[in-house]
């Protein structure tokens, strides 16, 4: 598994993904929850845990990603870390965070309209839903462009099921990076 560690945390992505920018834009408080679904190897959950006092739901599909969260959790001291594994529906309860992160992940859901009715679900009245993603087209990253979702794509889709967007940007050459509010209860 180091060389998904090598991948998710070679210097460049990393430096390009903006964590603690991403992180400001969520806006949820020093006690405030937060999901990271498909947190990975976890660049966005280690940093939110350091952020809040509140729980960070590290969530993954992978066997093996989930190790590596539990490991870093524990070699780094972390006990707000909440590492949980995503079968279907997000393990966490109705309306426990204040944001909700889906980092180089909407491109590879299968069911998007019910990941953003679990979102939903899971954020609080109010709560923020951050979205990276690739470019369209082809980047020097990323997966081809036949399975990228264009901003415009995502924006339809998260306001159809129920979010508002806040604002939208490009993070380096490769990303860009949207924040929606939550509308519907």
């Amino acid at each position: 598994m180091d060389e998904a560690v090598r991948k998710f945390e070679n210097p460049a992505r990393v430096r390009e993904l903006q964590i603690d920018r991403v992180l400001d834009a969520l806006d949820f408080c020093p006690d405030g929850s937060i999901c990271d679904v498909g947190a990975g190897t976890g660049l966005f959950s280690v940093a939110a845990a350091a952020r809040t006092a509140g729980t960070v739901y590290a969530m993954d599909i992978s066997d093996a990603m989930l190790d590596i969260l539990r490991r870093k959790a524990e070699e780094n001291g972390i006990v707000n870390m909440s590492v949980r594994k995503v079968e279907g529906l997000l393990p966490a309860r109705d309306g426990c965070c204040r944001a909700c992160l889906l980092a180089t992940v909407y491109h590879e859901l299968s069911d998007r309209a019910a990941m953003t009715a679990e979102i939903l679900r899971v954020l609080e009245p109010g709560g923020r839903l951050g979205v990276i993603e690739f470019l369209p087209g082809r980047t020097p990253m990323g997966p081809p462009p036949e399975h990228r979702v264009p901003p415009e794509t995502l924006k339809n889709e998260l306001e159809e099921g129920g979010f508002l967007q806040a604002s939208a940007e490009t993070l380096g050459e490769n990303l860009f990076f949207a924040v929606f509010q939550k509308t519907k209860e």
